[in-house]
Protein backbone atom coordinates (compact mmCIF):
# COMPACT_ATOMS: atom_id res chain seq x y z
CA UNK A 1 0.00 0.00 0.00
CA UNK A 2 1.35 3.40 -0.98
CA UNK A 3 1.35 5.99 1.74
CA UNK A 4 1.03 9.56 0.47
CA UNK A 5 3.39 12.18 1.75
CA UNK A 6 2.01 14.58 4.30
CA UNK A 7 2.82 18.14 3.36
CA UNK A 8 3.10 20.60 6.22
CA UNK A 9 2.93 24.36 5.93
CA UNK A 10 5.99 26.31 7.01
CA UNK A 11 6.16 27.78 10.47
CA UNK A 12 5.58 31.30 9.18
CA UNK A 13 2.66 30.25 6.97
CA UNK A 14 1.04 28.60 10.00
CA UNK A 15 1.60 31.79 12.01
CA UNK A 16 -0.19 33.82 9.33
CA UNK A 17 -2.97 31.27 8.90
CA UNK A 18 -3.90 31.11 12.58
CA UNK A 19 -3.43 34.87 13.04
CA UNK A 20 -6.16 35.41 10.47
CA UNK A 21 -8.44 32.90 12.18
CA UNK A 22 -7.93 34.75 15.46
CA UNK A 23 -8.61 38.15 13.89
CA UNK A 24 -11.79 37.00 12.14
CA UNK A 25 -13.12 35.23 15.22
CA UNK A 26 -12.35 37.89 17.81
CA UNK A 27 -11.95 41.09 15.81
CA UNK A 28 -8.89 43.02 14.72
CA UNK A 29 -7.57 45.97 16.73
CA UNK A 30 -8.06 49.23 14.82
CA UNK A 31 -9.73 47.39 11.90
CA UNK A 32 -12.99 45.63 12.79
CA UNK A 33 -15.11 44.38 15.66
CA UNK A 34 -15.74 40.69 16.44
CA UNK A 35 -18.48 39.18 14.26
CA UNK A 36 -22.01 40.11 15.23
CA UNK A 37 -25.34 38.54 14.33
CA UNK A 38 -28.18 41.03 13.97
CA UNK A 39 -31.26 38.92 13.39
CA UNK A 40 -31.58 35.78 11.31
CA UNK A 41 -32.52 35.47 7.63
CA UNK A 42 -35.74 33.46 7.56
CA UNK A 43 -36.44 33.96 3.87
CA UNK A 44 -35.90 30.27 3.12
CA UNK A 45 -37.14 28.91 6.44
CA UNK A 46 -33.68 27.76 7.51
CA UNK A 47 -32.88 30.57 9.92
CA UNK A 48 -30.83 28.31 12.18
CA UNK A 49 -28.36 27.63 9.38
CA UNK A 50 -28.72 30.87 7.43
CA UNK A 51 -26.74 32.99 9.89
CA UNK A 52 -24.87 36.09 8.79
CA UNK A 53 -22.01 37.00 11.12
CA UNK A 54 -20.76 40.39 9.95
CA UNK A 55 -18.34 42.93 11.39
CA UNK A 56 -18.56 46.64 12.13
CA UNK A 57 -15.95 48.96 10.67
CA UNK A 58 -15.93 51.56 13.46
CA UNK A 59 -12.35 50.74 14.55
CA UNK A 60 -11.07 51.15 10.99
CA UNK A 61 -12.87 54.46 10.60
CA UNK A 62 -11.23 55.77 13.78
CA UNK A 63 -7.83 54.54 12.58
CA UNK A 64 -8.19 56.32 9.23
CA UNK A 65 -9.33 59.52 10.94
CA UNK A 66 -6.43 59.43 13.38
CA UNK A 67 -3.77 59.04 10.70
CA UNK A 68 -5.50 61.52 8.35
CA UNK A 69 -6.30 64.35 10.73
CA UNK A 70 -4.77 63.50 14.10
CA UNK A 71 -8.24 63.32 15.65
CA UNK A 72 -10.06 60.24 16.85
CA UNK A 73 -13.48 61.44 15.72
CA UNK A 74 -14.03 60.07 12.22
CA UNK A 75 -17.16 62.19 11.69
CA UNK A 76 -15.01 65.33 11.76
CA UNK A 77 -12.72 64.06 9.01
CA UNK A 78 -12.99 65.86 5.68
CA UNK A 79 -10.39 65.79 2.92
CA UNK A 80 -10.87 68.84 0.72
CA UNK A 81 -8.09 69.91 -1.65
CA UNK A 82 -7.88 72.20 -4.68
CA UNK A 83 -5.79 72.65 -7.81
CA UNK A 84 -5.63 76.42 -7.14
CA UNK A 85 -3.62 75.72 -3.98
CA UNK A 86 -1.51 73.12 -5.85
CA UNK A 87 -2.72 70.41 -3.50
CA UNK A 88 -2.87 66.70 -4.41
CA UNK A 89 -6.14 65.24 -5.58
CA UNK A 90 -7.66 62.16 -3.93
CA UNK A 91 -10.01 59.93 -5.94
CA UNK A 92 -11.88 57.11 -4.21
CA UNK A 93 -13.72 54.49 -6.28
CA UNK A 94 -16.68 52.43 -5.05
CA UNK A 95 -19.39 50.28 -6.64
CA UNK A 96 -23.02 51.40 -6.72
CA UNK A 97 -24.78 48.18 -5.66
CA UNK A 98 -27.99 48.92 -7.58
CA UNK A 99 -26.53 50.09 -10.92
CA UNK A 100 -23.50 47.81 -10.80
CA UNK A 101 -21.26 50.69 -11.92
CA UNK A 102 -18.27 52.40 -10.37
CA UNK A 103 -18.64 55.82 -8.74
CA UNK A 104 -15.66 58.11 -8.20
CA UNK A 105 -15.50 60.43 -5.18
CA UNK A 106 -13.24 63.45 -5.56
CA UNK A 107 -11.44 65.62 -3.01
CA UNK A 108 -11.68 68.49 -5.56
CA UNK A 109 -15.48 68.27 -5.49
CA UNK A 110 -17.29 71.29 -4.05
CA UNK A 111 -20.94 71.54 -3.11
CA UNK A 112 -21.28 74.60 -5.36
CA UNK A 113 -20.28 72.65 -8.48
CA UNK A 114 -23.24 70.30 -8.30
CA UNK A 115 -25.72 71.20 -5.55
CA UNK A 116 -28.09 68.38 -6.60
CA UNK A 117 -25.45 65.72 -5.96
CA UNK A 118 -26.72 64.05 -2.77
CA UNK A 119 -23.46 62.10 -2.40
CA UNK A 120 -21.73 65.22 -1.08
CA UNK A 121 -22.73 67.17 2.00
CA UNK A 122 -20.27 70.02 1.75
CA UNK A 123 -16.91 70.02 0.01
CA UNK A 124 -14.46 67.18 -0.42
CA UNK A 125 -14.40 63.63 0.90
CA UNK A 126 -15.59 62.39 4.29
CA UNK A 127 -15.07 59.11 6.12
CA UNK A 128 -18.30 57.85 4.52
CA UNK A 129 -16.81 58.26 1.04
CA UNK A 130 -13.60 56.52 2.12
CA UNK A 131 -15.47 53.60 3.66
CA UNK A 132 -17.63 52.99 0.57
CA UNK A 133 -14.46 51.87 -1.18
CA UNK A 134 -13.36 49.66 1.71
CA UNK A 135 -16.67 47.93 2.38
CA UNK A 136 -16.11 44.28 1.57
CA UNK A 137 -19.48 42.65 0.83
CA UNK A 138 -20.72 40.12 3.41
CA UNK A 139 -17.80 40.86 5.74
CA UNK A 140 -19.29 44.35 6.19
CA UNK A 141 -22.81 45.45 5.39
CA UNK A 142 -23.28 47.70 2.36
CA UNK A 143 -22.35 51.31 3.07
CA UNK A 144 -25.22 53.78 2.68
CA UNK A 145 -24.58 57.26 1.36
CA UNK A 146 -27.01 59.78 -0.10
CA UNK A 147 -29.76 57.18 -0.26
CA UNK A 148 -27.60 54.70 -2.22
CA UNK A 149 -25.77 51.50 -1.31
CA UNK A 150 -22.06 51.07 -2.01
CA UNK A 151 -19.34 48.46 -1.62
CA UNK A 152 -15.66 47.92 -2.41
CA UNK A 153 -14.69 49.26 -5.84
CA UNK A 154 -12.37 46.30 -6.36
CA UNK A 155 -15.33 44.14 -7.33
CA UNK A 156 -15.48 45.92 -10.67
CA UNK A 157 -12.24 47.86 -10.95
CA UNK A 158 -9.51 46.73 -8.60
CA UNK A 159 -7.07 48.99 -10.46
CA UNK A 160 -9.26 52.04 -11.16
CA UNK A 161 -7.11 53.30 -14.01
CA UNK A 162 -10.06 53.94 -16.30
CA UNK A 163 -11.79 56.01 -13.61
CA UNK A 164 -8.60 58.04 -13.12
CA UNK A 165 -8.33 58.84 -16.84
CA UNK A 166 -11.99 59.89 -16.97
CA UNK A 167 -11.72 62.06 -13.86
CA UNK A 168 -8.60 63.79 -15.24
CA UNK A 169 -10.35 64.49 -18.54
CA UNK A 170 -13.62 65.66 -17.01
CA UNK A 171 -11.96 67.97 -14.49
CA UNK A 172 -9.92 69.84 -17.08
CA UNK A 173 -12.78 70.11 -19.56
CA UNK A 174 -14.87 71.70 -16.82
CA UNK A 175 -12.06 74.02 -15.78
CA UNK A 176 -11.32 75.14 -19.34
CA UNK A 177 -14.96 75.73 -20.27
CA UNK A 178 -15.19 77.46 -23.63
CA UNK A 179 -11.50 78.38 -23.45
CA UNK A 180 -10.21 75.21 -25.08
CA UNK A 181 -6.60 74.76 -24.08
CA UNK A 182 -4.73 71.49 -24.12
CA UNK A 183 -5.48 69.09 -21.26
CA UNK A 184 -2.27 68.58 -19.25
CA UNK A 185 -0.23 65.42 -19.73
CA UNK A 186 -0.67 62.68 -17.15
CA UNK A 187 1.93 60.42 -15.54
CA UNK A 188 0.60 57.42 -13.61
CA UNK A 189 2.10 55.09 -11.03
CA UNK A 190 0.20 51.84 -10.43
CA UNK A 191 0.94 49.81 -7.30
CA UNK A 192 -0.45 46.28 -7.27
CA UNK A 193 -0.28 44.19 -4.09
CA UNK A 194 -1.38 40.95 -5.74
CA UNK A 195 1.13 39.18 -8.04
CA UNK A 196 -0.15 38.63 -11.56
CA UNK A 197 1.85 35.41 -11.89
CA UNK A 198 1.90 32.44 -9.54
CA UNK A 199 3.23 28.91 -9.21
CA UNK A 200 1.80 25.47 -9.93
CA UNK A 201 -0.81 24.47 -7.33
CA UNK A 202 -0.89 20.92 -5.95
CA UNK A 203 -4.21 19.11 -6.42
CA UNK A 204 -4.79 18.70 -2.68
CA UNK A 205 -3.85 22.28 -1.77
CA UNK A 206 -7.20 23.91 -0.94
CA UNK A 207 -5.75 27.03 0.67
CA UNK A 208 -3.25 27.46 -2.17
CA UNK A 209 -6.10 27.23 -4.70
CA UNK A 210 -8.10 29.89 -2.85
CA UNK A 211 -4.99 32.05 -2.57
CA UNK A 212 -4.25 31.94 -6.29
CA UNK A 213 -7.87 32.68 -7.22
CA UNK A 214 -7.79 35.71 -4.90
CA UNK A 215 -4.59 36.98 -6.54
CA UNK A 216 -6.07 36.59 -10.02
CA UNK A 217 -9.29 38.31 -8.95
CA UNK A 218 -7.63 41.28 -7.26
CA UNK A 219 -4.59 41.75 -9.48
CA UNK A 220 -4.30 44.40 -12.20
CA UNK A 221 -6.76 43.00 -14.73
CA UNK A 222 -7.35 45.78 -17.23
CA UNK A 223 -4.97 48.75 -16.95
CA UNK A 224 -2.84 47.52 -19.86
CA UNK A 225 -5.87 47.61 -22.15
CA UNK A 226 -7.03 51.00 -20.84
CA UNK A 227 -3.55 52.42 -21.37
CA UNK A 228 -3.53 51.21 -24.97
CA UNK A 229 -6.98 52.69 -25.65
CA UNK A 230 -5.93 56.04 -24.18
CA UNK A 231 -2.77 56.10 -26.29
CA UNK A 232 -4.71 55.19 -29.43
CA UNK A 233 -7.19 58.01 -28.81
CA UNK A 234 -4.34 60.48 -28.41
CA UNK A 235 -2.70 59.15 -31.60
CA UNK A 236 -5.89 59.97 -33.54
CA UNK A 237 -5.86 63.51 -32.18
CA UNK A 238 -2.23 63.94 -33.22
CA UNK A 239 -2.99 62.53 -36.69
CA UNK A 240 -5.82 65.05 -37.25
CA UNK A 241 -3.70 67.97 -36.06
CA UNK A 242 -0.76 66.78 -38.14
CA UNK A 243 -2.87 66.56 -41.28
CA UNK A 244 -4.15 70.09 -40.68
CA UNK A 245 -0.58 71.37 -40.42
CA UNK A 246 0.37 69.53 -43.61
CA UNK A 247 -2.57 71.14 -45.41
CA UNK A 248 -1.32 74.56 -44.32
CA UNK A 249 2.03 73.86 -45.98
CA UNK A 250 0.66 72.71 -49.33
CA UNK A 251 -2.43 74.89 -49.79
CA UNK A 252 -2.29 78.59 -50.62
CA UNK A 253 -3.28 80.94 -47.81
CA UNK A 254 -6.57 82.02 -49.39
CA UNK A 255 -7.65 78.44 -50.07
CA UNK A 256 -6.42 77.26 -46.68
CA UNK A 257 -8.54 79.88 -44.89
CA UNK A 258 -11.62 78.50 -46.67
CA UNK A 259 -10.54 74.93 -45.90
CA UNK A 260 -9.96 75.83 -42.25
CA UNK A 261 -13.39 77.39 -41.94
CA UNK A 262 -15.11 74.37 -43.50
CA UNK A 263 -13.04 71.98 -41.41
CA UNK A 264 -13.91 73.75 -38.15
CA UNK A 265 -17.58 73.74 -39.12
CA UNK A 266 -17.38 70.00 -39.78
CA UNK A 267 -15.81 69.39 -36.35
CA UNK A 268 -18.27 71.60 -34.49
CA UNK A 269 -21.47 70.28 -36.11
CA UNK A 270 -20.83 66.55 -36.47
CA UNK A 271 -22.11 64.53 -33.50
CA UNK A 272 -19.73 61.89 -32.20
CA UNK A 273 -20.80 58.39 -31.24
CA UNK A 274 -18.85 58.54 -27.99
CA UNK A 275 -20.66 60.20 -25.10
CA UNK A 276 -19.61 62.83 -22.60
CA UNK A 277 -19.56 61.87 -18.91
CA UNK A 278 -19.52 65.46 -17.69
CA UNK A 279 -23.28 65.94 -17.85
CA UNK A 280 -25.86 63.32 -18.70
CA UNK A 281 -27.51 63.94 -22.04
CA UNK A 282 -24.82 66.27 -23.40
CA UNK A 283 -24.21 65.91 -27.10
CA UNK A 284 -20.61 65.47 -28.12
CA UNK A 285 -19.11 66.70 -31.38
CA UNK A 286 -15.86 65.81 -33.13
CA UNK A 287 -14.50 69.11 -31.80
CA UNK A 288 -15.21 67.93 -28.25
CA UNK A 289 -13.43 64.66 -29.01
CA UNK A 290 -10.30 66.47 -30.15
CA UNK A 291 -10.37 68.81 -27.16
CA UNK A 292 -10.74 65.92 -24.72
CA UNK A 293 -7.56 64.16 -25.83
CA UNK A 294 -4.46 64.26 -23.66
CA UNK A 295 -1.06 62.63 -23.58
CA UNK A 296 -0.65 59.71 -21.20
CA UNK A 297 2.97 60.56 -20.66
CA UNK A 298 4.05 57.50 -18.74
CA UNK A 299 2.60 54.55 -16.85
CA UNK A 300 4.90 52.98 -14.26
CA UNK A 301 3.81 49.72 -12.63
CA UNK A 302 5.12 48.56 -9.29
CA UNK A 303 3.92 45.15 -8.21
CA UNK A 304 4.91 42.10 -6.27
CA UNK A 305 6.28 40.13 -9.22
CA UNK A 306 6.74 36.96 -7.20
CA UNK A 307 4.32 35.08 -4.92
CA UNK A 308 4.30 36.12 -1.29
CA UNK A 309 6.62 34.12 0.93
CA UNK A 310 4.60 31.53 2.84
CA UNK A 311 1.42 32.94 1.34
CA UNK A 312 -2.08 32.05 2.56
CA UNK A 313 -5.50 32.66 1.08
CA UNK A 314 -6.53 34.95 3.93
CA UNK A 315 -3.47 37.20 3.69
CA UNK A 316 -5.67 40.26 3.23
CA UNK A 317 -6.76 39.88 6.86
CA UNK A 318 -3.31 39.25 8.33
CA UNK A 319 -2.61 42.39 10.36
CA UNK A 320 0.13 40.94 12.56
CA UNK A 321 3.03 43.34 13.04
CA UNK A 322 5.61 40.87 11.71
CA UNK A 323 3.70 40.44 8.46
CA UNK A 324 3.08 44.16 7.99
CA UNK A 325 6.74 45.04 8.57
CA UNK A 326 7.79 42.37 6.09
CA UNK A 327 5.37 43.66 3.45
CA UNK A 328 6.59 47.23 3.92
CA UNK A 329 10.16 46.12 3.28
CA UNK A 330 9.09 44.03 0.27
CA UNK A 331 7.19 47.00 -1.15
CA UNK A 332 10.19 49.28 -0.77
CA UNK A 333 12.44 46.76 -2.51
CA UNK A 334 9.98 46.25 -5.40
CA UNK A 335 9.57 50.02 -5.86
CA UNK A 336 13.32 50.59 -5.79
CA UNK A 337 13.86 47.99 -8.53
CA UNK A 338 11.31 49.62 -10.83
CA UNK A 339 12.46 53.17 -10.12
CA UNK A 340 16.12 52.08 -10.25
CA UNK A 341 16.79 53.81 -6.96
CA UNK A 342 18.52 52.75 -3.77
CA UNK A 343 16.22 50.78 -1.44
CA UNK A 344 14.20 53.16 0.72
CA UNK A 345 14.95 53.15 4.40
Amino acid sequence: MEISKIRCASEDARRKYYSVKEYLAHGTPRVCTPPEVRGLDNKFGDQRDNVWPHHRSDPLEQTIAKYSTGENDSKKMRIFTSMEKKQPRLLVVAVDVVTGKTVTFDSYQTAAKDPENTLYEGDGITIDHIMTSGTLPVFYKFRKLGGFQFCDGGLLSNTPFRELLQAHRDYWLQEMGSNKHKIPDLEVYIINDHPSKGTYIQDDDLDGTKDRINDITYSDRNSQYDENVANQAYDYVEIINGMRNLARRYISKDKFDVFQQDFEHFLETTEAKSKSDIQAGDKRTYKDVLNSGFNLKNVIRIENTSPYDDSISGKGADFSSKTIKGLIKKGRDDASKVLKADPLT
